[in-house]
C-alpha cells in the first residue's frame, strides 16, 4: 500500500513540473523582444533616430548585395 501511495505521489509532481514547465516557455521567448523596447524606449528620441537609420542603411545594403 505505501508503494503505490508512493508511485501516485510521484506521478503527480512530474505532471506538475512538466505542466509547469511548458507553461512558462512563451514568456521566455518574449523576454528578448521586451528587454529590447525597453531598451529603445530609454533611449532619446535621437538616439533612436540614428538606430532606425542605421538598421534601414543596412537592410538596403543587403538588398543591393
Amino acid at each position: 500500500m505505501p508503494a503505490v501511495i508512493t508511485a501516485i505521489v510521484l506521478v503527480v509532481l512530474a505532471l506538475a513540473l512538466v505542466f509547469n514547465s511548458r507553461r512558462r516557455r512563451p514568456s521566455g521567448r518574449l523576454e528578448g523582444v521586451e528587454g529590447f523596447r525597453r531598451h529603445m524606449d530609454a533611449l532619446s528620441s535621437e538616439a533612436r533616430r540614428n538606430v532606425i537609420d542605421r538598421v534601414q542603411q543596412a537592410r538596403r545594403d543587403e538588398e543591393e548585395d
